[in-house]
Order: C-alpha cells, then structure tokens, then sequence
C-alpha cells in the first residue's frame, strides 16, 4: 500500500508532465496540492517566472510595456532586486506595454501602501521588470 507522501508525489508529478509542453519560455508551474475526501488534488497551472539578481542593463532607447494575463501577480510577487521576463505582444507598441506595467505598479502600490518600485528594459523580444525597492 501506497503511503500518501508517495501518493501526493505521484499526483504531482502526472500534473507537471500534462502541464509541462504547454509553458512558454517565460514561465513556470504553480502547483497547489489540497487533501479532499476522494484522496489528493493538485491543480498545476502557469505563472511568470520569477528570477534573481539578473543585472538591470543600461536603458536603451525603448522600454516596452503591455497588457498581460498574470502581469499583477507577478509584480506583487517580486522582492527586491527579483524580476522576470515578458514578451512583448504583437499588437502592443514597446511604449504601450511599458505603461502598462507602471499603471499595474501605481495600482498595487496605493492598495498596499508600500514602496513598491519597478525598472523596466527590453530584452529579446520582451521586457524584463526589476523591483528596485
């Protein structure tokens, strides 16, 4: 008989592998495991990936911003000096995306009341946003 860390185990596992092809190179697996009656659930679903200590390169020109599912979760998630990366969309300008990324901080920021403070660059075909403090 199975132990049910081994039983919790497998569930993840079989959600990573169904989940897994379907991620684009900018994001990760979340995995959330409940115990329910019937035995284990695990929902395993995509989010921005959250990086550390990459170096906030010099600004260029452009600094490209835009809409994009998870972009607020991502940014409350970020502490200092993390970042993560996001493609730009096709039907976005790189300054269109970049003002969305500053209302989404300006947003949050009077929710939480804190210091929240983001940079932006474009980088290979994207923007990568650091929080700063």
């Amino acid at each position: 008989m199975e132990s049910s860390v081994d039983e919790v185990k497998k569930a993840i596992d079989k959600a990573i592998a169904i989940e897994t092809p379907k991620l684009q190179n900018w994001q990760t697996l979340k995995v959330d495991v409940q115990f329910v009656k019937e035995g284990v659930r695990v929902d395993c679903y995509p989010v921005i990936k959250i990086d550390k200590d990459i170096p906030i390169p010099l600004k260029s020109k452009q600094a490209p911003s835009r809409k994009h599912k998870g972009l607020s979760d991502a940014i409350r998630t970020l502490e200092i000096n993390d970042s993560f990366f996001i493609p730009i969309p096709d039907n976005m300008s790189a300054k269109s995306f970049r003002d969305t990324i500053f209302s989404r901080v300006s947003l949050i920021k009077k929710k939480r009341k804190d210091k929240l403070s983001v940079t932006t660059r474009e980088v290979d075909d994207g923007i990568r946003v650091w929080r700063i403090a």
